[in-house]
């Protein structure tokens, strides 16, 4: 005995009687309610495994010592492919030339890119900040790092929290009790009455309404960069009062800013931050562009630079 029951017997109780127009209805309120949950959980395992399946469509390919255009679907093990800064690696792989600065904070977490070179494994999905790095191919698709996260990340939408479950039992435990107590209300008030006692039962909304608010946070939290290992932990949430965070930098924000600029011989901060900006204007790495952008709120003129200089 379950709610389907319940709303087995009131559909049947509509259409028998001939009120076409409110089993109708009924009918088109449960399955809104059933393709709601679906849509939004849907909708928060698209938002959460996008993150992880951003890929290029196209690699430089590195054969016969020519970098060539080539798809991404194409790439095999083996292959030898080249990145450069300010693009996303799209294999795991081992570097075999080259030195890089990689941001891999979508994957460990670390705000801090860390400096790659020859012996040096590198994975789908991290960021090649400033350099190049000529990568031999081990995995590609589904078998990389990121496609096992994504597989896990899967599965979260799909538990169910504590909430969840005990709405889903409070409404079973009392489909029964429902239904007995709309049977003693027949001979004593009527078949409508007993039909009224029957659809006051709440058992499928609480379902519903646990099932969107755990998704809906769930779709939230991922917009703000937020991973949940499952409903249960999120659920967790309310009862922790200590947090312990295994790595160090996880908490400082991924840009570092200019603190203080040590002048000496008679130099100038802004002098000094003049030459330092117009140096690395054209690079890429978190602190050339702290740099930059400490420059810029000063509203400094950067002096042009030739090659020669």
């Amino acid at each position: 005995m379950n709610t389907d029951v319940l709303f087995a017997i009131l559909l049947i109780y509509f259409l028998v009687t001939g009120y076409f127009f409110v089993d109708s209805l009924y009918a088109v309120m449960l399955t809104v309610n059933r393709k709601l949950v679906a849509k939004i959980k849907d909708d928060s395992k698209k938002t959460i495994i996008n993150v992880f399946r951003e890929q290029p469509r196209f690699v430089w390919l590195y054969t016969n010592g020519v970098e060539v255009d080539h798809p991404f679907e194409a790439i095999k093990q083996d292959d030898m492919i080249v990145i450069h800064a300010s693009e996303t690696i799209p294999v795991d792989g081992r570097v075999t030339e080259g030195i890089a600065s990689v941001d891999q904070h979508i994957l460990t977490g670390e705000s801090q890119p860390v400096d790659k070179s020859i012996g040096d494994p590198v994975f789908a999905l991290t960021i090649v900040q400033s350099g190049r790095l000529y990568v031999q191919v081990e995995k590609t698709g589904e078998e990389t790092t990121a496609a096992h996260i994504g597989h896990i990340l899967n599965r979260t939408v799909d538990s169910k929290t504590n909430m969840q479950l005990q709405a889903e039992v409070i409404g079973d435990r009392t489909a029964l009790p429902t239904l007995l107590f709309s049977g003693l209300t027949l001979p004593i008030l009527g078949l409508q009455s007993a039909i009224v006692v029957l659809n006051s039962h709440s058992g499928k909304r609480l379902s519903v309404a646990a099932s969107i608010g755990i998704l809906n946070f769930f779709k939230l939290a991922s917009r703000k960069g937020l991973l949940i290992k499952d409903g249960r932990h999120l659920e967790a949430l309310s009862t922790v009062d200590t947090i312990v965070f295994d790595k160090t930098g996880t908490l400082t924000q991924e840009q570092p800013s200019v603190g203080r600029i040590y002048t000496s011989n008679g130099y100038e901060e802004n002098e000094i931050l003049r030459y330092a900006a117009s140096a690395e204007d054209k690079q890429t790495h978190p602190i050339a562009c702290a740099i930059v952008h400490e420059a810029m709120t000063r509203r400094l003129e950067l002096p042009s630079l030739t090659e020669n200089d």
